[in-house]
């Protein structure tokens, strides 16, 4: 913030901090290759606790947005057939090497990453070439390079006694795999740092998202749920076991929010595996639209009460300052309401507007129908399944 004099600015510190988040999800937006009703219902699926990060400075906001940015070179159709074609490579590892650079537990993101665009070059029967490897692998060992030497320079000390655990492996391993509940919930609504919890309209608004994309049967391999099973399960206990001793149980819920944003962009984008799969009814991601748009606006109001008149306090703001030098929190409640409507508005429009139609998987008879972005599934532009051979 020197360039622009405003080094002891907070808002100035925000916005651009908002700024960065924007353009990376933008980014992200932009490369997500699949039909316009999946994209909208992959902006449905977003957490409550990721919008509220997302709002907020925190490096945790901008780690969820550039693993989930580095998450679409391991979405269907994105995975170089070339054997010289290393472009998408570099959109994996850089956005994963900067999240590394900001939090260094995004390593473990980096693996599950570059795991899921393995699996899916051999499951189209592609190999991965040197040079490949080179660009997936280096700028994110280089990252990790880098902050184990400022580590060491710095000398850094992990250790707080203040929640430091006491007892055996064993003690630490149950105690941790105990804790695997609080920490699924903290992942979905937790807002702030495990302070509050998000209001419960917003928590169904996700769950309806996530029901939606999974009546539509994402077509991903075993080996795929399996990395990410291992990023949002064994990664948290094995974290706390390694440091209970120094740090004890301290893994909270939105620390694994990237690997959701990785789970839900594969899924939208993943490739249909079943015969013949039907479009899910017209009315369906209409409802997740508005329901996600409620929880939203639910969401920051929620958030904007507890700053300002604490969680007790009026929904109205009664007796609140104005917490802005432009606006107070009612203004900013009710301009964030006009942009979510205006946002759930153009969404609704785009479902209700694409037909959907039954996905074909390849056969004897009739090839694959294929989305116009590249994937199969719930297609934007087909009419009708093919009755003969397609033209190849």
């Amino acid at each position: 913030m020197s360039a622009v004099g405003a080094d002891d600015d907070p808002l100035a510190h925000r916005l651009a901090a908002i700024g960065l988040v924007a353009i990376t999800l933008g980014l992200v937006a932009a490369r997500l290759r699949t039909t316009p009703t999946r994209r909208v219902l992959a902006l449905a699926a977003v957490t409550p606790s990721a919008w509220f990060l997302w709002g907020v400075v925190n490096p945790n906001a901008l780690e969820i947005a550039l693993v989930a940015l580095a998450a679409t070179g391991a979405a269907g159709g994105r995975v170089p057939r070339e054997r010289s074609a290393t472009g998408e490579h570099w959109w994996v590892s850089i956005p994963l090497a900067l999240a590394i650079a900001m939090r260094p537990i995004a390593a473990a993101w980096a693996l599950a990453v570059i795991a899921l665009v393995v699996l899916a070059a051999r499951r189209d029967g592609h190999r991965v070439t040197t040079r490949q490897r080179a660009a997936l692998w280096v700028p994110p060992a280089l990252a990790v390079a880098a902050v184990m030497a400022w580590n060491a320079w710095s000398g850094l000390v992990v250790d707080d006694e203040r929640t430091a655990g006491t007892g055996s492996t064993f003690d630490a391993v149950t105690s941790s795999i105990g804790g695997l509940p609080r920490t699924g919930a903290e992942l979905v609504a937790s807002m702030g740092w495990l302070e509050y919890w998000a209001p419960w309209p917003a928590i169904v608004a996700w769950g309806v998202a996530i029901a939606v994309i999974a009546a539509g049967r994402p077509g991903l391999r075993p080996g795929a749920w399996l990395v990410l099973a291992a990023a949002l399960v064994v990664v948290p206990v094995a974290f706390e076991v390694a440091w209970y001793e120094r740090v004890g149980l301290i893994w909270q819920g939105r620390y694994s929010l990237p690997v959701a944003a990785v789970a839900v962009i594969v899924a939208c984008t993943s490739r249909p595996t079943e015969t013949v799969r039907p479009a899910p009814p017209p009315w369906l991601p209409v409802a997740a639209v508005v329901a996600a748009a409620a929880g939203a606006q639910l969401t920051f109001w929620n958030a904007a009460r507890r700053y300002a008149v604490g969680t007790d306090g009026s929904w109205w703001f009664r007796g609140a300052d104005d917490t802005s030098r432009w606006l107070g929190p009612g203004t900013w409640v009710a301009v964030h309401g006009v942009l979510v409507a205006l946002a759930a508005a153009v969404a609704v429009r785009t479902v209700r507007t694409v037909r959907l139609e039954p996905s074909v998987a390849a056969s004897p008879v009739a090839g694959p129908v294929v989305s116009s972005s590249g994937s199969a599934g719930w297609s934007a532009t087909d009419r009708a399944a093919p009755t003969a051979d397609p033209p190849r």
